[in-house]
């Protein structure tokens, strides 16, 4: 699969742009890809995932232009 490819799917799928800084790890955490803090995500929620960008690491979502 070509990155091409893999980020034509990921357009297709409506993720939220969050799953650019997390690998998931089970069913109820995600794993941050830039300091590897484990953070809850219970039910496919990103509502944590953003806060620890936002307060850990400066990030701010509505920033990213990565799919636009």
């Amino acid at each position: 699969m070509t990155v091409t490819h893999a980020l034509r799917i990921l357009v297709t799928q409506k993720r939220s742009k969050v799953w650019l800084y997390f690998t998931r790890k089970d069913a109820n955490a995600v794993i941050c890809n830039s300091c590897k803090s484990l953070i809850s995500a219970k039910g496919g929620t990103t509502s944590n995932m953003q806060k620890h960008l936002a307060t850990q690491h400066a990030i701010r979502l509505q920033d990213c232009r990565v799919f636009d």
